[in-house]
């Protein structure tokens, strides 16, 4: 048990709720998996704030970083992949495209982890590059949420297309800003309402 650090227990909820949305996907009560999607990048916004509050030896933080995207593989990548298959968006070229969605993460947060060990400072980073694997937080609530409005297999379709572009934007060359002040008070407010609707839908 001395291996488990109390500066990573926000980062184990978030690990946590992952395992919520394989569980909620597979039993097919996808309001349930897309609430458990949303607190896992809740989880993911808080961690590091959280863990910077204790003092860690070096060893410590890496493997704080380790944790934080081993976390980040299940409720980001395999999670979604695991929400369209509960729903039984199955075939050729979605599998296709959730292998692509998958090794584009993984890639991404492991080019991440590397340049994290090389050039680690105890202070958080300013900007990202390529989209962070956590936004699937954002696109796939939302598209679920809005799916009330469409058919079954135009939603499939947009789903998957929105896998496609978001495993290309994974590993692209482009800045995003980190939320921070108002954009992190924004995106939690919005998790907030998200989680409202869909408990209400």
């Amino acid at each position: 048990m001395s291996k488990f650090k109390l500066p990573n227990l926000i980062t184990y909820a978030g690990a946590g709720c992952s395992v919520g949305i394989l569980i909620f996907a597979f039993c097919q009560k996808t309001n349930l998996a897309m609430i458990s999607l949303i607190l896992a990048a809740v989880c993911d916004l808080f961690d590091g704030k959280f863990a910077r509050i204790f003092q860690r030896t070096k060893e410590e933080k890496c493997v704080g970083i380790e944790l934080d995207s081993l976390s980040d593989v299940m409720s980001f990548l395999i999670g979604p992949v695991a929400v369209c298959l509960g729903m039984g968006i199955c075939n050729w070229y979605s599998y296709i495209v959730f292998i692509l969605y998958v090794l584009a993460g993984i890639t991404r947060l492991a080019f991440f982890n590397v340049n994290a060990s090389e050039h680690y400072v105890d202070e958080p980073v300013t900007f990202y590059t390529g989209l962070p694997v956590s936004y699937s937080a954002v696109f796939f609530p939302l598209l679920w949420v809005l799916s009330i409005k469409l058919e079954s297999v135009p939603f499939q379709l947009i789903y998957i297309g929105i896998m496609l572009v978001m495993a290309y934007l994974f590993v692209a060359d482009i800045k995003i800003p980190k939320p921070k002040g108002k954009a992190l008070i924004a995106f939690v407010l919005a998790a907030a309402v998200m989680v409202f609707f869909l408990i209400y839908l």
